[in-house]
């Protein structure tokens, strides 16, 4: 068996940034031992509601309907894919709306703060994702 330097794995608990303790499931991914954490396990008290987004225009400013409501989705935890089909689409237009297309028209990032915010920092989540 491999030997693991990593604590976690040998105590099954960890602590938030409250610094407040929880226990932490362990398993295997790829026949390595890993630590599995759950959404809430680090933290106590409950998200946000959704609908806090729809009450802040300062989320939406300068973009148009269509653009308000993809974000309103988007902010809400909506992937891409769902989005698309509901609005029935392909995925790419959605991208295109979001980022703009090779001529310089639209693009919800350049017209709004927050959409380039969140774009920014899921492109950092996602480092192998070619849309730029």
């Amino acid at each position: 068996m491999e030997k693991t330097t990593l604590e976690l794995l040998q105590f099954r608990r960890c602590r938030n940034l409250h610094g407040d303790a929880f226990d932490v499931s362990v398993g295997r991914r790829n026949g390595r031992p890993a630590a599995f954490l759950s959404a809430r396990s680090g933290n106590p008290e409950p998200a946000p509601e959704p609908e806090e987004f729809a009450e802040k225009s300062k989320y939406f400013v300068n973009l148009n309907p269509l653009e308000r409501e993809t974000f309103r989705r988007i902010l809400k935890g909506r992937s891409i894919a769902s989005i698309a089909a509901e609005d029935g689409v392909k995925r790419s237009a959605v991208y295109a709306r979001i980022c703009g297309n090779s001529r310089g028209q639209g693009g919800m990032i350049a017209k709004n703060f927050w959409a380039l915010l969140w774009w920014r920092c899921r492109q950092r989540m996602q480092p192998h994702n070619s849309h730029a």
